[in-house]
Parts: structure tokens; sequence; C-alpha cells
């Protein structure tokens, strides 16, 4: 598990977009009394974190038993591989 305090080093885009998916992705999750948003799809955690080592594959294909993990919380966003 990787707990991160900085957004990946190389992501798909800028720290400013990071930012603004993850403020974006909190403001909704406040606004319907969620603790917690958990991604379970390489899709959606590409999409949430830009990081394309996340997403094993970019056509939906992962190797059996690999599949990246994303918790966001209001204080916290959580990678797991």
């Amino acid at each position: 598990m990787l707990n991160r305090e900085k957004p990946p080093l190389y992501p798909e885009f800028s720290k400013k977009e990071f930012d603004w998916r993850i403020q974006r992705a909190r403001k909704v999750m406040s606004e319907n009394n969620l603790n917690a948003l958990m991604l379970a799809d390489n899709h959606n955690a590409l999409y949430a974190t830009g990081l394309l080592a996340l997403s094993v594959a970019r056509g939906g294909w992962a190797p059996p038993g690999v599949q990246p993990t994303v918790i966001i919380t209001q204080d916290e966003l959580v990678l797991v591989q």
C-alpha cells in the first residue's frame, strides 16, 4: 500500500488538473455524505490520479489478480496495487 503525500511524479496530466479532480471528487463526496470513495477499476484509477502505472493497460485488460485501487477521503489519497 502506498499513501502519497504528493501527487505522482509522472502523471498523465498536470498537478493543477490532479488537484482539481481530487477536489471535485471530495466535493461530490461531501454533498452525498460519503466518508470515502473507492475506485477499483483501471480506468477510474487512471482518471482520478493520472498515474498510468496504475492502469495496467489502457485497453482495460489486466493480468489476473492485478487490480489497482484508489481510496479518496477528505484528508487522504491512498493508492493500492
